[in-house]
């Protein structure tokens, strides 16, 4: 994975970032939502986690069959499943 060129999705012919940002909507998945002053969108993921102690990753829940046999149970050692 190339980080060194972030992705940066497009809305209406403009950088979605820049879109949420400005407006601090997320016209494209969260047209609805009014996003605080604080929450600032970043293209680069080195970028927004620079100076983090932690990370939280979000799926969708569409997504689940991604982790299936990907974590092991800490009660039997089988591996969980989803």
């Amino acid at each position: 994975m190339d980080l060194t060129n972030p992705i940066d999705p497009q809305f209406e012919g403009q950088k979605l970032t820049e879109v949420i940002n400005s407006t601090h909507i997320n016209k494209k998945y969260l047209p609805d939502v009014k996003l605080p002053e604080n929450v600032v969108a970043i293209p680069d993921l080195v970028e927004a986690v620079k100076d983090a102690t932690a990370l939280v990753f979000v799926m969708p829940h569409q997504c689940k069959w991604l982790l299936r046999g990907t974590r092991e149970s800490p009660d039997n050692g089988r591996q969980k499943q989803f």
